[in-house]
């Protein structure tokens, strides 16, 4: 179907928005009208919606730096991520490197060696003259360049690393260069000296954040998060009793799904709209009950204002809340995020703001076993779209191949 391109009108609609005790003047920009094409398939909803991967490289592989066989001068640290083996020497105590060599394999005999298995730091693959002297100095090194078998998460791989070092000592109330040749970690080579290697592995897990929602519509009623006035936060008036709703109550739900009939920790999506209520009396009155639809913030396939927001930094927030955040400071740092967006009036609602410009770009949940992912509820027009958090359902396993035999550069 052909759509007529509409001129994009921005109406710019001052509302008073109650947060907690603060009643709050704010300038509220609406979405623009285009029309975003959506699909909302029953068999495309009940999808398991996984979040991009995230990667765990584990602890990195560190070892002593021995001068002279028994003097620690420093260590050596060899980590890797999806493309890079990264070889760090570092010197402490004084000491600086002038010279180092490193080389990597697949194979312990694969470094060269003299026939009586003595390294010869000559002819390792890589070397640096330092000039002035260093204390740190780190090798990045495309894993696909290392040997021709291909590389898998698990694989063990074997580093020397060579270094000359010095150290400025006072001899007689004379300066004096101090200088030894150090090896790095404890594995021995075959050889008569004592030079050293050492033993890593390629480390890689990947972790995913997975929910599983029902296609049909689920029932969904909004409480208070103060007092249980059981009223939306829009309509409420000023003072102690205040707010929006912390809490959905879903009903109704198959089973088999990640969320199911309980209370849920909620929050507001659309500012420019309400989710109807009956007026707080002394006595409250029982909840309206909607039926919605549920969406993962992670799917490509939201309703068009919810896929407005900025689901990435939403997210981020909900798992780096800042210790001393109050539920409106939450809500407030969200808002700036959403479309309309809100500007917070409060610092700690700020420093999330900041801290999710800065950090949340491309965060997805699932590093953590924690993590909670936003899901939306949608009760149609004219009602606000809602979100409540869904805790991940972890999937974790090996990051597998990274370069086939085919595939390395040498």
């Amino acid at each position: 179907m052909k759509h007529k391109l509409l001129m994009v009108i921005l109406t710019i609609t001052t509302i008073s928005v109650l947060c907690g005790c603060a009643h709050t003047s704010i300038s509220v920009t609406n979405p623009p009208s285009d029309n975003i094409s959506t699909n909302t398939e029953d068999e495309e909803r009940e999808s398991q919606w996984k979040s991009d991967w995230v990667y765990d490289f584990g602890d990195p592989c560190i070892g002593d730096l021995k001068a002279g066989q028994h003097i620690k001068v420093g260590t050596v640290t060899i980590a890797n991520d999806l493309t890079k083996l990264y070889v760090t020497f570092e010197t402490t105590n004084g000491w600086f490197m002038t010279l180092t060599h490193m080389h990597i394999a697949k194979n312990v005999e694969d470094i060269p060696q003299t026939d009586t298995g003595n390294p010869i730091p000559g002819l390792f693959d890589y070397h640096a003259v330092h000039d002035p002297p260093v204390q740190k100095y780190t090798y990045e090194i495309e894993i696909c360049s290392v040997g021709n078998e291909g590389w898998n998460s698990g694989d063990e791989f074997f580093v020397a690393a060579h270094a000359e070092v010095q150290k400025v000592i006072i001899i007689d109330g004379e300066e004096k260069i101090w200088e030894e040749t150090a090896w790095g970690c404890e594995e021995p080579f075959p050889g008569a000296n004592w030079a050293t290697f050492c033993v890593c592995n390629i480390q890689c897990t990947k972790h995913n954040c997975l929910v599983k929602l029902p296609a049909s519509q689920v029932t969904a009623q909004f409480f208070d998060w103060d007092d249980k006035c059981r009223c939306c936060w829009w309509r409420k008036p000023p003072g102690p009793t205040g707010g929006f709703w912390k809490s959905v109550l879903l009903s109704d739900v198959p089973i088999g799904y990640s969320v199911w009939n309980k209370e849920w920790t909620g929050w507001c999506l659309e500012i420019n709209k309400v989710i109807n209520c009956q007026k707080c009396d002394p006595v409250p009155p029982q909840p309206d009950i909607y039926s919605v639809t549920l969406y993962s913030s992670q799917s490509s396939n939201l309703p068009r204002s919810a896929a407005l927001c900025d689901w990435e930094r939403i997210n981020y927030i909900l798992n780096h809340k800042h210790p001393a955040a109050s539920e409106c400071d939450i809500q407030q740092a969200m808002w700036f995020f959403t479309v309309p967006k809100l500007e917070p009036d409060t610092e700690i609602a700020w420093a999330m703001v900041h801290d999710a410009i800065k950090n949340g770009a491309g965060y997805h949940p699932g590093a953590n076993w924690d993590d909670v992912e936003a899901v939306i509820l949608d009760a149609g027009e004219p009602y606000q779209m809602t979100f409540i958090e869904v805790n991940c359902t972890m999937v974790s396993e090996s990051c597998g191949t990274f370069c086939p035999p085919a595939q390395t550069l040498r």
